[in-house]
């Protein structure tokens, strides 16, 4: 009994840390306070464009250390690189999440991808029913359940909609969920070519469509173990509910209410 009791605790803590690093690390969602508003700066090179908004280096060229210094804890890619290899990419990391969570809000102005109150409540209701209280580590760092739960719930009917509109191949991770990869890709190459953003740096161009293309995510997906992404058949496509309520309802055999 006492190993019954001692692994559901190891498994719920697990759950918050996968929580504070989906929120942190989800490669198609960037959380309002990650988006930097940039002003005009002469003396730091531009770096892209977002619809009529200048992206400079100095807007990502932001205090590193802690994930960095600690790369081993954050990321298990970035434990064999060095400490500027770790910055780069934090660097390239940040300009995705300015372009694409500028794109997803412009999104939001034509498809429903905000959760309404009851949809909140519920998944709020579940994670402090749920999950024990998030490690003191964390605490006012992170935003607390009910502004995760807008998070997961915005990013859960993004992915929806974006598939109702694309269609095309799906991966499935535990923590994110059901992702459309190739019509995310097909999304962002759409915006692209309207001009609705466009990235002046080859470096950082390079960076994010690399990791935006559908065969990233499928050479991802050849290594299950280490990277958690399965390519999901179309016709086991789910959409039906947030990921962390999915994940509880089909792999634990539990129903939330």
């Amino acid at each position: 009994m006492r190993q019954v009791k001692k692994g559901i605790l190891i498994f719920l803590i697990a759950m918050v840390l996968a929580l504070v690093l989906f929120y942190f690390w989800k490669p198609f969602y960037s959380p309002p306070h990650f988006v930097i508003l940039s002003s005009p700066n002469d003396s730091s090179p531009q770096l892209a464009r977002i619809f009529s908004r200048i992206i400079y280096l100095k807007d990502v060229d932001l205090n590193y250390s802690k994930p960095c210094d600690n790369r081993t804890y954050f990321s298990s890619d970035y434990a064999h690189i060095s400490l500027e290899d770790c910055y780069q990419l934090e660097r390239e990391a940040t300009l995705n999440n300015n372009i694409t969570y500028a794109l997803r809000q412009d999104f939001g102005k034509t498809h429903d991808i905000y959760g309404n109150a009851t949809e909140i409540a519920q998944l709020y209701s579940f994670l402090n029913r749920t999950l024990p209280p998030i490690p003191p580590q964390f605490s006012g760092k992170i935003p607390d359940y009910y502004e995760q739960a807008k998070f997961e719930i915005e990013y859960w009917k993004f992915n929806k909609a974006i598939y109702t509109k694309y269609g095309g191949k799906v991966f499935y991770d535990a923590a994110e969920g059901f992702v459309p990869y190739e019509g995310y890709y097909h999304f962002l190459s759409e915006h692209a070519q309207k001009g609705d953003f466009e990235i002046l740096n080859v470096t950082y161009n390079a960076s994010f469509w690399e990791r935006t293309t559908p065969q990233f995510w499928e050479n991802a997906s050849l290594n299950p173990a280490d990277t958690g992404i399965l390519l999901v058949p179309a016709d086991q496509v789910n959409f039906s509910l947030p990921p962390l309520l999915y994940f509880f309802n089909h792999y634990l055999n539990k129903t939330i209410t």
